[in-house]
């Protein structure tokens, strides 16, 4: 997954999977756009238009990503 915000647009771009390939677009709310791969998974989340405004930039948290599962005992 990747993240990125452009100060100079003001934009913001959440690509989740980087290498699907990219179908078609749907504005899901003014100035929010997901992409979405052949099968109709989301594939990347843009943010257009004062996206300092929509998101709060001042802070990211990220939970759970470096947690692996417990392996089970063997029987």
């Amino acid at each position: 997954m990747r993240i990125v915000y452009r100060r100079e647009h003001d934009t913001m771009r959440i690509t989740l999977k980087p290498d699907a390939r990219y179908a078609e677009s749907e504005e899901v709310a003014p100035g929010v756009v997901v992409d979405f791969d052949e099968a109709g998974n989301a594939i990347s989340l843009e943010v257009y238009d004062a996206a300092s405004e929509k998101v709060d930039l001042s802070k990211l948290e990220i939970e759970g990503l470096l947690e692996h599962p417990k392996a089970e005992a063997p029987s």
